[in-house]
């Protein structure tokens, strides 16, 4: 019995050591899962089911919920949903006039450190929806959640142009690798 458990903690510390932490492991894409460990079809399959029941129970923490309340809940969330992403994505949670999640979309695919976001398409979607408030969140594929200077500017334009409609923007997440980078909490969106 103790070769059985000393081999699972040298596969455990081997994971820890390559991907650096559990939800890095879970996140990390098949090709790498599969290069990495040598992982049956069956095995990487059942990895990224426990991937996906994850997420969904990370969700569940912030559903139905002021999302303001939960902020924590939800940066784990962001992080485990996008922190190993190899290309940049762009999402969006529309909330109501209790900050609660009226739908989460992830609206743009990019390439490694871009993606286009359209305002007009986003400003449609969050007046069709009778939305109060959003909030943006996009990941950094390198890791790092300092915002670009074209995040700021994206943001700002963001900000005229749900202003105009009184939609609150409340903050602009960057998700990097297991961290994060908040726009409200660095006291960038003027309030």
């Amino acid at each position: 019995m103790d070769h059985i458990d000393q081999s699972n903690s040298l596969w455990a510390d081997n994971i820890l050591e390559r991907f650096g932490s559990f939800v890095s492991f879970l996140s990390a894409p098949v090709q790498e899962l599969e290069n990495a460990l040598k992982l049956s079809n069956k095995e990487l399959a059942e990895l990224k089911l426990f991937h996906n029941i994850a997420l969904r129970l990370l969700k569940s923490r912030i559903d139905e919920h002021n999302v303001l309340n939960h902020k924590k809940s939800l940066i784990n969330y962001l992080i485990a949903r996008m922190s190993r992403e190899s290309i940049e994505h762009f999402g969006l949670f529309i909330l109501d006039h209790n900050n609660r999640i009226i739908e989460e979309i992830f609206q743009s695919n990019g390439t490694v450190n871009t993606t286009s976001i359209y305002l007009r398409e986003i400003t449609r979607k969050v007046l069709q929806l009778n939305g109060s408030a959003i909030i943006m969140v996009h990941n950094h594929p390198a890791g790092n959640p300092q915002p670009s200077d074209a995040d700021k500017k994206m943001t700002y334009k963001m900000l005229k142009s749900m202003e105009l409609f009184n939609i609150l923007v409340i903050d602009h997440l960057i998700i990097g690798n297991g961290k994060y980078f908040s726009f409200y909490e660095e006291g960038l969106l003027g309030y």
